[in-house]
C-alpha cells in the first residue's frame, strides 16, 4: 500500500493530497502514516479509512467489479469440478495441477510445516496416469 495516493477532506480546509509513507503493525491492526504534500503534514490512519480515502470502495465501484468478475470465478469452477458438459470438463487438467504442486518447493515446504494437514493427492487419475505411462 505504501506509495498510494489519497485525497482527503479537512473541514473548513478544503481537500489535500496525501501519499501513504509507511505501513506498521501495532495491536494486530494495520496502521499506516500519511504525508500530506501541500503542508508536510502527518498523520497515522488505520486501514478502514484509508480504504474509504481511497474511493475504490467508498463510491461502489468495489462492489461493480466484484460483481462483474464473479460469473468468471463461478465459471471456472463448473469447468474444473466437471459440472458442466463432458466436452468443457477440465477436472483431468485440473489434478495434473494438483500432482504438479508436488515439485513446488514452497508448497512441500508448507505442508512439511504443518504435519497435521495430509497431501490430497488424486489417486484414481495417478494410478491411471502411470498405467498409460508405462
Amino acid at each position: 500500500m505504501e506509495g498510494l495516493v489519497l485525497i482527503k477532506q479537512f473541514l473548513g480546509h478544503g481537500s489535500f493530497k496525501g501519499r501513504i509513507v509507511s505501513v506498521e503493525v501495532v495491536d494486530d491492526e494495520k496502521v499506516l502514516k500519511v504525508a500530506y504534500d501541500d503542508d508536510d503534514d502527518e498523520e497515522e490512519l488505520d486501514e478502514g479509512e484509508i480504504m474509504g480515502l481511497l474511493g475504490f470502495y467508498g463510491d461502489g465501484l468495489h462492489q461493480r467489479v466484484i460483481d462483474a468478475i464473479s460469473p468468471a470465478f463461478d465459471y471456472l469452477e463448473i469447468r474444473l469440478t466437471g459440472l458442466c458438459q463432458a466436452q468443457f470438463d477440465c477436472t483431468h487438467s485440473y489434478a495434473i495441477c494438483r500432482v504438479l504442486r508436488l515439485f513446488d518447493p514452497s508448497y512441500i515446504a508448507e505442508h512439511e510445516a504443518n504435519q497435521s494437514q495430509s497431501v490430497n493427492l488424486p489417486s484414481p487419475f495417478l494410478l491411471q496416469w502411470i498405467e498409460v505411462g508405462s
